[in-house]
């Protein structure tokens, strides 16, 4: 199955193209739709793209937690506040965290 790189500053995540196809309409759904449209991922057993993206790599596990579940649960220590600029960057719900 094709799969992208997100390299988050330094954190590189794995992820199936299709778990970030089922939400076009966020920043890198729509993102990787367009690859696809244009037949970037037309050989899926051997395609691998990489995307660089300027946030928080640490936090950006939460973010995945959300294309993969559909909602996010943070723990204690991390920022509430921040988190929710990095929601708004990628396009994703406001409402997608969930209390621990």
């Amino acid at each position: 199955m094709a799969h992208v790189v997100l390299n988050v500053c330094g954190m590189k995540y794995e992820v199936l193209v299709a778990t970030l196809l089922n939400s076009p309409e966020t920043m890198l759904g729509g993102l990787v739709d367009k690859w696809n449209e244009t037949g970037e991922f037309s050989d899926s057993s051997a395609t691998t793209r990489e995307i660089f993206i300027d946030r928080n790599g640490e936090r950006f596990q939460y973010i995945l937690d959300w294309y993969r579940d559909g909602k996010i649960v943070l723990p204690p220590h991390v920022s509430y506040e921040a988190f929710l600029s990095d929601l708004q960057f990628f396009g994703l719900p406001t409402d997608a965290v969930q209390s621990p």
